[in-house]
């Protein structure tokens, strides 16, 4: 927890004050964070982890009313406007240490440590987003349960992203199975992939449970993993077809190499109970109502599955850090 002073200047900060009291008690200083100005409140500074901003909401009204009244306005000072903008990179508790793609979190209304924060829990926890939205505002953050659904629905999939990148190398023996999830009220078919000591490889939702979908997926984790020496199925006739359509593929380009194909039941029990956690947080939703928020939302739920097995090293940082390191 932080100290706020007595009276602290939040004039030039875009979120309601109420919120400020509420960041301060919900981040932590291994967060990453920005500051508009230099000139900020003494409490602000605490706040930052990865990244400090400079103030450009700021420079931008104080360039403005220099050139107010002036017909003609010079550009001299134009680059050095840009320059303040620039984004310093702090390195400070390994949070940017993975490097990947940095999240723009610009145009959002509220603190990125209160975006990450709700978008962690919805997709670690089984809760509703009503339930996260009386969690929140029991913090002292009041954020509608439609604002949180449009937060997972952006920023979850851009986070698994920068996860696949990330990851550490996983075995070269995959075992490949699907599992049901309601959209819309009607069953799709989530393909998963895990490697023999149950690390995550990929993931893919799909409207129908045919030798294209299973040739689509195969293809994806190959792109994203590299080629396998041997992937356990079960007995199902399209992700055999889709496999021996991929083993064509691979006879002509890796020198007559090809991925050995195991339908052996028992070898499939590691993936069927990793299922598990899946189906567990998804529970309380109650299935979904559009097919691409499900994908983003099942995303946002396997990175946070990753994480909770050990896939990016955690170097003594919790699984929220871990999760907002991705984010940077």
């Amino acid at each position: 927890s932080f100290a706020l002073p007595q009276s602290p200047r939040l004039s030039h900060v875009h979120w309601p004050k109420r919120q400020c009291s509420a960041l301060a008690s919900m981040a932590t200083q291994e967060l990453p964070c920005f500051v508009r100005s230099k000139k900020s409140p003494a409490f602000l500074p605490q706040l930052t982890g990865s990244y400090c901003e400079t103030g450009k909401d700021t420079d931008e009204r104080r360039l403005n009313a220099t050139f107010k009244g002036n017909k003609r306005r010079s550009t001299r000072s134009v680059p050095d406007l840009k320059a303040t903008r620039q984004v310093q990179r702090i390195t400070a508790y390994g949070v940017s240490s993975w490097g990947g793609k940095m999240i723009d979190f610009k145009g959002v209304h509220y603190p990125r440590a209160v975006i990450l924060h709700a978008v962690f829990f919805y997709v670690r926890y089984a809760v509703s987003y009503l339930d996260l939205e009386e969690i929140l505002a029991e913090r002292g953050v009041f954020v509608d349960h439609a604002t949180l659904n449009r937060w997972v629905v952006k920023f979850s999939p851009l986070i698994a992203a920068n996860a696949q990148a990330k990851k550490r190398p996983t075995a070269i023996s995959w075992r490949i199975d699907e599992t049901y999830i309601k959209v819309r009220g009607r069953w799709t078919y989530l393909y998963r992939a895990v490697d023999r000591d149950g690390q995550t490889l990929d993931f893919m939702l799909s409207e129908r449970r045919d030798t294209a979908a299973a040739r689509r997926f195969f293809k994806r984790a190959i792109g994203t993993n590299g080629v396998p020496d041997r992937v356990v199925i079960d007995k199902s006739g399209a992700n055999l077809a889709g496999l021996q359509a991929v083993n064509v593929i691979l006879k002509f380009t890796r020198a007559g190499r090809t991925v050995e194909v195991l339908q052996v039941k028992y070898l499939n029990n590691i993936l069927e109970q990793d299922h598990r956690f899946i189906k567990r947080i998804t529970a309380p939703m109650l299935g979904f109502k559009a097919f691409h928020s499900a994908a983003a939302t099942i995303a946002g739920i396997e990175t946070a599955h990753m994480i909770r097995k050990g896939q990016f090293g955690a170097n003594g940082r919790s699984a929220f850090q871990q999760f907002a390191a991705l984010a940077a």
